[in-house]
């Protein structure tokens, strides 16, 4: 009896994970084949009731239990053909990527993004380029942008503070094609490029703060000046290297959270668990910030939030100084 109960077992757990992958090759065929949709969901179709008929033909055979496995074998083929940097236009904010130039403690930084925005449309698009030694790195803030009904649902990135004033944000995001919106659903089948934004805060911060007009928590990171120059560092190699070597963002496994958390454990003792839930989760990583030391708080988090929250009514003007010094007075 006992044999039976655990051959069961292992068989629903076979057919669990079979069923699994084969409702993610319909996913893939719908998001990744390049046809018009009607096209690719007749793609799915056709492919599905190929194993339904052929299947029970088999079933009895020695053989015939290996076929759903080997229907696999063509979507994940098609997985592996989806490579990073295919896209010929890209939309017009993502359409530079950050890169910087290292000299001793200094970095040249080019193609820092300073787009201005009106009713959610780019009015003038524009980028820079800014000189910074990263020993005057002193401050940084973690940026949550709630942009859903669920709260669970959030954008996070970085601001990283200069002595003198100056302040880059940084946002992990996922690259598109000109026109092309982001869902989470084609994340998880390669349809997007791994892509470091980084510029001004009065266009990073200011497009979700004025022109989407989310709710903004800006939590400040309690950490020493060197480990927050170090992840700057680290942040600015990645960005060099995605402008060579293209990587895919994935919504579970490569986003805006998860890689600034892979960011962070190279400079800490203790990692942080990349497989977290609150990190597929963004809009709860506050709570994991706190856990792992990051935020150095008396209250409990759900009241120092309220601290947090940036009011745009006082956060103006017209340039990036004038910008960040009402954003971090």
């Amino acid at each position: 009896m006992k044999h039976h109960w655990i051959k069961a077992l292992l068989t629903a757990i076979y057919w669990l994970v079979i069923g699994a992958l084969w409702l993610w090759a319909v996913g893939l065929y719908c998001f990744a084949v390049n046809l018009p949709f009607p096209l690719k969901c007749g793609v799915a179709l056709l492919w599905l009731l190929a194993a339904f008929l052929l299947w029970p033909r088999t079933a009895r055979l020695r053989w015939g239990r290996w076929l759903p496995p080997l229907f696999l074998l063509l979507p994940i083929v098609l997985w592996t053909s989806l490579k990073p940097g295919r896209i010929d236009e890209y939309r017009l904010e993502q359409s530079r990527m950050p890169w910087g130039e290292f000299q001793e403690n200094r970095v040249i930084m080019h193609d820092l993004r300073a787009c201005r925005y009106e009713g959610g449309e780019i009015l003038n698009p524009g980028w820079y380029d800014l000189e910074v030694n990263v020993d005057s790195l002193v401050a940084l803030d973690y940026l949550l942008v709630y942009f859903a009904d669920w709260e669970g649902v959030a954008h996070t990135f970085l601001s990283f503070g200069f002595a003198d004033g100056e302040r880059i944000a940084l946002s992990v995001e996922a690259r598109r094609a000109a026109g092309e919106p982001y869902a989470l659903l084609p994340g998880l089948y390669r349809q997007y490029e791994l892509m470091y934004v980084m510029g001004d805060e009065l266009d990073i911060v200011g497009l979700r703060l004025h022109q989407d007009g989310d709710p903004v928590y800006m939590l400040p990171i309690a950490t020493p000046p060197e480990k927050i120059q170090g992840l700057f560092i680290n942040m600015v190699k990645t960005a060099n290297s995605l402008r060579v070597q293209p990587q895919v963002y994935n919504t579970i496994t490569s986003t805006c959270t998860t890689q600034l958390a892979a960011q962070a454990n190279k400079l800490r003792q203790e990692p942080i668990n990349l497989w977290d839930w609150r990190l597929v989760f963004p809009g709860f990583s506050g709570e994991l910030a706190q856990e792992a030391g990051l935020l150095a708080l008396e209250e409990p988090l759900a009241v120092a939030m309220q601290r947090f929250l940036v009011n745009p009514d006082m956060v103006q003007g017209d340039d990036r100084h004038s910008f960040s010094a009402s954003l971090h007075r």
